[in-house]
């Protein structure tokens, strides 16, 4: 069963691509060689991940993300277990950073999570930061 944030995260991201014209096209596929694994959504070049857990989650999430074929990356935060949500964005911003142009990668913190949801404001982050990268 997921858990509540992770079913928030999913109905953010519809709502933000839908809002944006475009849908989840579900190469969310990450090959290791032989082994495989998935991120959560993809769409128009754009790879997506939504964590909501610790640090080391978040990283773990990271290297999917890097490895997808997508060339953009879009990192959604969701606040439940993260800690220091200044030390998670740095964090995240320099492992990025590292392997993908700034130009093609945004990490949206989005405002709440799956117990306090905050829809409409959290679509709106998560839609301009789609447009962002869809656009450049």
């Amino acid at each position: 069963m997921p858990n509540v944030h992770d079913k928030y995260g999913k109905a953010v991201v519809k709502e933000a691509l839908e809002s944006i014209g475009q849908t989840n096209q579900g190469q969310t596929l990450v090959r290791y060689g032989q082994a495989k694994a998935f991120i959560d959504a993809a769409t128009n070049n754009v790879a997506i991940e939504i964590e909501s857990r610790t640090p080391k989650q978040v990283r773990d999430a990271l290297l999917d993300l890097i490895h997808h074929a997508a060339p953009k990356k879009l990192l959604i935060l969701i606040p439940a277990y993260g800690g220091n949500l200044m030390n998670l964005l740095s964090m995240c911003s320099y492992i990025l950073g590292c392997h993908v142009a700034l130009r093609d990668f945004r990490i949206v913190p989005v405002t709440s999570n799956g117990y306090d949801p905050r829809l409409e404001e959290d679509v709106r982050l998560v839609m301009e930061a789609l447009k962002e990268l869809t656009t450049s």
